[in-house]
């Protein structure tokens, strides 16, 4: 909900835009991102922890559903561990 403090701590696959959060954290857990409109909106820190990841679905290609890790935040901090993936997960091209 809107203002929230939001801790992850197990896999989630998001699909729509959050309401614009307090903030959000992810720790031992993956977001994944699953289409294009897709938005994390947090209104102060987003922190990826120890094994905390955020990636997307993919590779897609023309007649699939493009996918990207879009995230709107004040401060954006990885520690040691935690990460931003989105190896592989772009165009492969073709149909």
């Amino acid at each position: 909900m809107e203002g929230d403090n939001v801790t992850v701590r197990h896999a989630v696959v998001l699909s729509n835009a959050t309401d614009i959060l307090g903030s959000f954290t992810i720790t031992n857990a993956t977001l994944t991102f699953s289409n294009w409109m897709t938005q994390l909106r947090v209104s102060a820190d987003v922190t990826l922890r120890d094994n905390g990841t955020i990636t997307c679905g993919g590779p897609f290609t023309n007649g699939a559903m493009s996918n990207r890790i879009w995230i709107a935040c004040s401060n954006l901090a990885i520690a040691g561990g935690g990460a931003i993936d989105a190896v592989g997960k772009g165009y492969a091209g073709g149909p």
